[in-house]
């Protein structure tokens, strides 16, 4: 459940101090960490796919544009939600690989 709802609505609602930040990118970093373990790749992480449970815990959710590693429709095109969220190298080249750096950049 997200009681708090997504991460951009708590950071409007309630004055975070360091260590809730710290926190909740922990839960974030944990939550990626267990995708590429399982060579899953978000395609989508944002303040808006987060979201925040009672204990104040992160959840990575919405997985509609997830893909394998070795999925060959992994390179999505760059769309107007998402490249605000986009790496880098993978903006000046929608041919760059997408991979488990271009998520950590998010």
């Amino acid at each position: 459940m997200a009681e708090h709802g997504c991460l951009h609505q708590f950071y409007n609602k309630k004055i975070l101090d360091t260590t809730l930040k710290l926190s909740i990118a922990l839960d974030i970093i944990r939550g990626l960490n267990f995708l590429e373990a399982y060579e899953i790749l978000h395609h989508d992480i944002r303040s808006d796919n987060i979201m925040i449970d009672h204990h104040e815990h992160a959840k990575i959710a919405n997985f509609g544009m997830s893909r394998g590693f070795t999925d060959a429709t992994r390179s999505l095109e760059p769309t107007m939600e998402n490249v605000r969220y986009m790496a880098p190298e993978k903006i000046k080249n929608s041919k760059y690989p997408y991979d488990s750096r271009c998520e950590v950049f998010r």
